[in-house]
Formats: C-alpha cells, sequence, structure tokens
C-alpha cells in the first residue's frame, strides 16, 4: 500500500483541500479516462468533465469510508469514478435524454434490442460471477483491470511487465473460457 497516498486520504478527511488537489492531479488523467470509456456515446466533453467533478467530490464526501486493507487508494477513486458515471448515465435516461448505444456494443449485444438482451438475470449474472472467480489469479485481475476499471491493454501490459500481446492472448483465452463455461446462456455472444 502506498503510504502517501493514504496520508492523502487522511489529510482529505481533515478537508485539507490541498490534498484533494494533489489527488485530482495524481489519478485525474486515471479517472478520466474511465469515466470517458464508460460515457463513450452520446455525451459531450462538458458532460464527461462534470462527471470526473463530481466523482472527486464524492470521493472528498466518503474519504473516511476508504479502507486500505481492503484496496489502493487508485482502485478505491477508480471505482468511485464508475459508479458516479454509471450514476449519471442513469440519472440523464431517467429524465429521457436520449444516448446512442455505440457501434462496439450492439455488435457485441445483437438483435433488436441490444440493452435488453445485455442485462442478465439476477440467475445468470450468479453464474457469470461463479465463473469469473473460477479463473486464475492473474486472468482474474486482467479481467477486472479490463472489464471492470476500464484499462487501456497497454496499462494492464505495463502493471504485468509484459506485452501487449500477451495480455490481448490471455484475454482472447479468457473469453474463450467464460464462453465455453457459460455457452448455454443466450446473451447474444456478448461476452
Amino acid at each position: 500500500m502506498n503510504d502517501e497516498d493514504e496520508q492523502l486520504v487522511t489529510r482529505m478527511i481533515r478537508r485539507e483541500t490541498d490534498a484533494l488537489a494533489a489527488v485530482i492531479d495524481k489519478y485525474g488523467p486515471a479517472v478520466t479516462t474511465l469515466t470517458r470509456r464508460i460515457l463513450q456515446a452520446g455525451y459531450s466533453e462538458g458532460d464527461i468533465e462534470e462527471c470526473v467533478s463530481d466523482a472527486f467530490v464524492r470521493a472528498w464526501q466518503t474519504a473516511a469510508d476508504y479502507r486500505p486493507d481492503k484496496s489502493s487508494v487508485r482502485t478505491w477513486l477508480l471505482m468511485t469514478a464508475k459508479y458516479t458515471a454509471l450514476d449519471f448515465r442513469r440519472k440523464h435516461r431517467s429524465q429521457g435524454i436520449q444516448v446512442a448505444i455505440p457501434p462496439d456494443d450492439i455488435s457485441q449485444t445483437g438483435g433488436d434490442n441490444p440493452v435488453e438482451q445485455a442485462v442478465l438475470s439476477r440467475e445468470e449474472w450468479a453464474e457469470f460471477c461463479a465463473a469469473v472467480s473460477e479463473l486464475n489469479e492473474i486472468d482474474k485481475r486482467i479481467f477486472y483491470q479490463r472489464y471492470v476499471l476500464y484499462e487501456s491493454i497497454e496499462q494492464i501490459a505495463n502493471g504485468l511487465s509484459t506485452t501487449r500481446q500477451a495480455i490481448d492472448n490471455r484475454l482472447w483465452r479468457i473469453r474463450r473460457a467464460l464462453k465455453q463455461r457459460l455457452h448455454h446462456l443466450d446473451c447474444g455472444g456478448g461476452i
């Protein structure tokens, strides 16, 4: 665990604004990249900036909830950003704002209603989570970094001191293994 980062969070709890500024300087690019990936289509650059700001406000407000034994500061901030972006999308949908579904998402889900087909039932979701949990530790880590934190393949490769090709190959094998394990689920090829 990074003591410097944890000290920044402690200072945020004490409401030291320069600590928040330091966190934004250090993790702003990663939070922005993740937010942009989640809000990729149908949102303006202003929307993305607003959502990033909301994520850091949420981190400021919930700094006392951070648990260093559960995650790194970076992971905590990225998860905060992820949920802030998902809340942002839900808020816009509930206000009747239409957001285009990126073509990549449509091709992955297939069918007439890609959003409906992409949503798994609770049982299917539990089965999917069980399949992911059966992956070996390194594959679980790569899966989590790529599909939960939306890290780039280059970031994952650098973090694991390997090549982009090695990560691409592992991701292909992970997807293949999950498809084989979950072949009976009709999710339109969205894995």
